[in-house]
């Protein structure tokens, strides 16, 4: 008697369990009419397949639409240009700048502000120098890059720092010179 009231008490509390597991699913769900007017018209290309997406992914495009409104129209053109650069790239290349993005979230809050700040100094060289560099890296081996990255990655932040003065105070030729010495 003792075992089949156990029973019915686990058996009471694993529905009970599961109750709250899809009721608390579906309270995260939003049906598509309870959007605002200006949310709907934004994704009207869901409209039809609302109710089959997961109640994160309809979250997502719930944010991302607010996301869109509170743009200024200079904003709104920028992300569509983005959006269709990205809808132009391959599958292979959005893995890769998938994988380039998670590695950037699991970088320490030094090392995403030292990376910000090289892209800035990157974005206000002339575009001719940005054009040769991204040139010259391009032309490097898989292998070679590799051993730049790894060699970057092992320096401090001080030997760094020291690397970038010098290169600075170089004249090209003895850039150049730099160059081959650390090929070795």
């Amino acid at each position: 008697m003792k075992s089949n009231n156990f029973i019915t008490v686990i058996m009471a509390a694993g529905a009970l369990f599961l109750s709250l597991l899809l009721f608390a699913g579906h309270g995260l769900a939003k049906q598509f009419s309870e959007l605002s007017p200006e949310q709907q018209q934004i994704l009207s290309g869901f409209s039809s397949e609302w109710d089959k997406l997961s109640p994160e992914k309809q979250q997502r495009l719930e944010r991302g639409a607010s996301r869109w409104l509170q743009m200024s129209p200079e904003q709104r053109a920028t992300a569509r240009d983005r959006l269709a650069r990205w809808n132009r790239l391959s599958g292979e290349e959005k893995a890769k700048i998938r994988e380039r993005f998670n590695r950037f979230k699991a970088l320490s809050p030094e090392e995403k502000q030292r990376l910000r700040s090289a892209s800035e100094r990157f974005q206000n060289l002339p575009e001719e120098r940005r054009k040769e560099l991204r040139s010259r890296w391009q032309n490097l081996s898989d292998e070679r890059k590799e051993q730049i990255r790894q060699r970057l990655r092992d320096m401090t932040p001080e030997e760094r720092q020291e690397m970038r003065k010098k290169w600075r105070e170089s004249t090209p030729a003895e850039r150049r010179r730099m160059m081959r010495n650390n090929r070795k």
